[in-house]
């Protein structure tokens, strides 16, 4: 999943995109889907908004996934109120 500043570039921002499932496939991880989530402002209690958190954790639950890799750093406690967000 990509933050993205609206001030960014959409060529840019799929570009980088493009790089972190590249990325992850040489590890062995198969990207199912992928979102960009575009915003003025971060979310502080999940970096992207509860919209998004829900849609990610449906196509979590539809690609029987158990991954989510974000191309941003995520502070401890946006990391824990994800995995209770997805995995509950």
């Amino acid at each position: 999943l990509q933050k993205k500043d609206l001030t960014e570039n959409s060529d840019e921002t799929e570009k980088s995109l493009d790089e972190l499932i590249l990325l992850l496939e040489t590890l062995g991880i198969k990207t199912k889907d992928r979102f960009i989530h575009k915003s003025h402002r971060y979310n502080t209690a999940f970096l992207i908004g509860k919209g998004k958190v829900f849609e990610v954790k449906r196509a979590m639950q539809y690609h029987n996934a158990d991954v989510v890799v974000f191309d941003h750093s995520l502070t401890a406690l946006q990391v824990k109120n994800l995995e209770e967000e997805f995995l509950n």
